[in-house]
């Protein structure tokens, strides 16, 4: 704690708004972003191989947090205050540091697949930047951001070498994504058969569960994708750069918007359970990765002569 009081003697308004910012790197729907954006337009392989590193990360970052249940730092120590609005969204428990993790596995593993001075530059300056942001907010310990950096470079280690296998042969793919699907279902098993009573705080079980049904739709999703891809549209990326940015524009607006008019049908459906967000994330990763690259061979017209 002694770090977290002396970062917080540092705050100042504009230190504040500046962390705050860089912390929204380690946000899911920014690096959902980020991967369509590869997928879509860059290396739709490199992009499987970042998607899973992220995926898997995060999910051995949930059971780890369920496992170890371990407090926020105000918890831990009453007289700590972390900066208000970053607590209104930290209300599951604190070791190891989610954001951390996802940021690490996901710019991580981008650095290491497409090179290049700038990232490999960059992606350690910004993964060490986010781990300080949720120390400086207040949301996380020392530990909780170390074990999160762990995490995120055991993915990229561990995962490498089986995904190059898994980009060349297609029962190897299949034997991932059916790991992956494994270990979502062992996760919404767990955070499901644990007693509300040993979380303390009702709300962490509910995110806890929120999160779990998250995890079953996107890995169910994403074998649906692989199958459309490895067996309808074998898409391509490429496309003139005019066309890029259309299709990246028009595919994640569509994306936002199924996102946010699907969340109340689908509660209201099922009787206001998770099992709507499991459905939620689960169809706008087929969307996303499946659907939406059927009309690439339209894109790729665009800008080319008769």
């Amino acid at each position: 704690m002694e770090l977290l009081y002396f970062l917080e003697k540092l705050r100042k308004p504009v230190g504040d708004e500046f962390f705050q910012l860089v912390t929204y790197f380690g946000e899911d729907v920014l690096f959902l972003a980020m991967a369509l954006i590869l997928l879509w337009c860059i290396d739709k392989h490199k992009a499987y191989y970042i998607l899973i590193c992220g995926f898997v990360a995060s999910l051995a970052g949930q059971l780890m947090k369920m496992t170890f249940k371990i407090d926020r730092p105000w918890v831990q120590d009453p007289d700590f205050q972390p900066v208000g609005s970053a607590k209104e969204a930290a209300n599951d428990f604190s070791f190891p540091s989610g954001h951390t993790i996802l940021v690490t596995s996901t710019w991580g593993a981008t650095a290491l697949s497409f090179g290049g001075k700038l990232l490999r530059i960059g992606a350690p300056i910004l993964i060490f930047l986010v781990g300080l942001s949720r120390m400086y907010l207040g949301v996380h310990t020392p530990w909780d951001v170390l074990a999160g950096w762990g995490v995120g470079i055991a993915a990229i280690i561990l995962l490498r070498p089986l995904m190059k296998k898994a980009i060349a042969d297609i029962r190897v793919m299949w034997a991932v994504i059916a790991g992956l699907v494994a270990l979502a279902l062992g996760n919404l098993l767990l955070v499901s058969l644990t007693p509300a009573d040993s979380i303390g705080d009702p709300s962490r079980l509910d995110g806890a569960l929120k999160n779990a049904w998250t995890f079953m739709g996107l890995a169910i999703g994403l074998a649906i994708v692989y199958l459309m891809d490895s067996r309808v549209s074998h898409f391509e990326t490429k496309a003139v750069w005019w066309a890029q940015i259309l299709k990246v524009s028009i595919g994640l607006a569509l994306l936002l918007t199924i996102k946010g008019v699907l969340k109340q049908p689908l509660y209201a459906l099922t009787d206001g359970h998770h099992l709507a967000d499991g459905i939620r994330y689960g169809l706008i990763t087929v969307i996303g990765g499946g659907i939406w690259p059927l009309t690439f061979p339209w894109f790729a017209k665009l800008g080319k002569k008769a």
